[in-house]
Parts: C-alpha cells; structure tokens; sequence
C-alpha cells in the first residue's frame, strides 16, 4: 500500500481522498460514529481544513459519549492542527 500510495501524484492524492470523504459523509446514515474519524482524515489528506475541523470534532464528540478517552485526545491533537483554525 504505502509504496503504490507513494507513486500517486499529489494533486490526485488529494482528489482521490475528497471523493472518499464526500462519498462517506454522504452515507453515514445511523452509522456515522463509525465513519466521523474516517471521513475527518480524508477530509484533512484531501486538504479540506474546514470540513476536517468539523469531521473531527464530531468524531471527537462521539468518541468523549463512550469516554474513549485516549481517542479524545487523538483527535483534539489532529484538529488542532488544522490551518482553518488559525486562517481567515
């Protein structure tokens, strides 16, 4: 996976991981809190800073109702850095 994934030119890297986020916030459905994380990285490989932020933080929300503590913090540390947090 990781040297196929090398091999893929940046720009299609990043649209190849929009369609995926797009394509799991879209279907989610009554499982959402098994995709938030997902579709908040994808979002993020896509460089989609806003809908990251958004995706991670329901992931975050999520993950706090079943205190997986340890996952909190994982995805509090990976919202954080999110440039739509500090751009206009």
């Amino acid at each position: 996976h990781d040297v196929t994934y090398a091999t893929v030119l940046g720009a299609s890297r990043r649209e190849g991981h929009a369609r995926a986020a797009r394509w799991l916030a879209d279907r989610m459905g009554d499982r959402a809190a098994e995709f938030l994380a997902v579709a908040a990285d994808h979002f993020d490989r896509a460089g989609d800073s806003a809908m990251a932020l958004e995706y991670y933080e329901r992931a975050r929300s999520e993950a706090s109702a079943r205190f997986a503590q340890q996952v909190v913090l994982g995805l509090i540390e990976r919202a954080l850095a999110q440039p739509a947090l500090t751009s206009p």
